[in-house]
């Protein structure tokens, strides 16, 4: 797991993002630095574990407010890694605590398919389909990876092992209409069962980072 650490400003707040599988900071750098909150970035869970920046800020007293965003795979992995941490917020985007599932997530067949077949194609057929009419948006800023593979099987290995009866940390969660990636129903279906009724983005895909600015989720956080 990789993190980056924006200090922007001598606030006692941060705000934690854990993106999801297959990015990095490019696609987010800009409004980032435009926020000028101070932010945590996380990604490539490739070995999940606490990254160095996070266990600090976790276990200082220095920041009184912690809020958390996540998204996608994001959200699974933000909700074992924060078990018992006080946090200001927590919203989860397009993402649930059991992501790969045929009644919660991505249809495990579908998961099991993309890791066998998978190639350089294949990570732009699903950044096409991630982002829908506003991939060529993304290409711009198309994320700089090259352990994709080792990544997929590492977050399917973790849902696999984590601990199904671990508390929920999220307080509010967004929902995209049109996210081809992580079927909505099954994000709806997820969530009734912890008693939230999500916020749905209009004509949005799973990456909703440029029908909404990731500085919205920001505010919101």
């Amino acid at each position: 797991m990789k993190s980056k650490l924006y200090i922007q400003n001598e606030s006692k707040k941060i705000i934690i993002f854990f993106a999801g599988w297959g990015v990095d900071t490019n696609p987010f750098h800009k409004e980032i630095l435009s926020s000028k909150k101070n932010i945590l970035f996380i990604y490539d869970y490739t070995g999940i574990e606490i990254s160095p920046e996070l266990k600090e800020i976790l276990s200082d007293d220095y920041y009184t407010e912690i809020s958390v965003i996540a998204w996608s795979m994001g959200v699974m992995v933000a909700n074992t890694l924060l078990q018992g941490h006080k946090l200001k917020n927590a919203i989860a985007i397009n993402g649930t605590l059991e992501p790969i599932s045929d009644k919660y997530g991505i249809y495990e067949r579908i998961f099991d398919l993309t890791i066998n077949s998978f190639n350089d194609e294949t990570a732009i057929n699903f950044a096409k389909r991630m982002c829908l009419s506003d991939y060529n948006k993304y290409k711009e800023n198309f994320p700089e990876r090259i352990n994709l593979k080792e990544e997929l099987l590492s977050l399917k290995q973790y849902a696999q092992n984590k601990n199904k009866s671990e508390k929920n940390i999220f307080t509010n969660v967004i929902i995209s209409e049109n996210d081809k990636i992580i079927p909505p129903k099954h994000q709806l279906d997820f969530w009734k069962t912890k008693g939230i009724i999500p916020k749905i983005l209009k004509d949005s895909p799973h990456f909703c980072f440029y029908t909404h600015k990731l500085n919205w989720f920001i505010e919101l956080s």
